[in-house]
């Protein structure tokens, strides 16, 4: 189940900061008001009338009210920080998609939507499409994720590939080289450790991979904009 909570309100919009469990689905579904959404970790795969996309942090979502879609999240969860309008007449007036260079970026957009700033984005059209990568490529994923210490050159090597045809390949079906694939994915996994658990802080870092608590603490509050312990103190009670 998703947890969510309201960082601030005002008379015409709320800052909502949700976290999805790994492998959380949320079937075909409206909102009432129209929002806009920053995926700040994890990735997710979104089916509308609009087309079949996955999204990896950080990734803009704008969607007018009443707009339907289904998720599917990833196996690490998703931090997503929103703003909904509560006017539903406000907002995007047509679903759109964007994906930010930086968190700084689409935090920037997310403002100018709090702002009735909010401008159509034209960065990105959903395909409908398979988005399932091929079987040795989800095997190379897997112990990539599994296996956080094993160079990838050795990696590629266990499964029978160049390196460098492996990065490319691998490239190709997630959209980022594997060593930046195995980096997202253990922010993403120690964001849901922090904000679902009361483990100590260094050894949620040392389960995902990481060096150290510090280490694990420079990474999530690049990619979130808070510190673990800043999460835990939102969601944890």
């Amino acid at each position: 189940m998703p947890v969510s909570i309201i960082l601030s309100a005002s008379s015409d919009h709320r800052w909502v900061l949700s976290h999805y469990a790994p492998g959380e689905t949320c079937r075909a579904h409206r909102h009432a008001e129209a929002q806009t959404s920053l995926l700040l970790a994890g990735d997710y795969v979104e089916d509308s009338p609009e087309g079949l996309i996955r999204a990896q942090g950080p990734y803009l979502s704008r969607k007018p009210s009443l707009f339907e879609h289904q998720n599917q999240f990833g196996d690490a969860g998703a931090l997503i920080l929103s703003v909904h309008g509560v006017d539903a007449m406000a907002g995007p007036a047509r679903y759109g998609l964007e994906a930010c260079q930086t968190r700084e970026a689409g935090h920037a957009a997310l403002t100018r939507a709090a702002l009735g700033e909010t401008t159509e984005p034209g960065a990105v059209t959903p395909t409908r499409r398979d988005v399932s990568p091929a079987a040795w490529l989800v095997r190379a994923r897997d112990r990539l994720v599994g296996a956080p210490d094993q160079p990838v050159g050795a990696l590629a090597q266990t499964l029978g590939r160049h390196p460098v045809a492996f990065a490319r390949a691998f490239r190709s079906a997630y959209g980022r080289s594997p060593a930046r694939y195995r980096h997202d994915w253990r922010v993403a996994g120690a964001i849901e450790r922090v904000v679902r658990s009361t483990a100590p802080l260094a050894d949620v870092a040392a389960e995902v991979g990481f060096a150290d608590q510090a280490h694990m603490t420079r990474a999530v509050r690049h990619a979130s904009g808070w510190s673990p312990g800043a999460l835990r103190r939102l969601f944890v009670t």
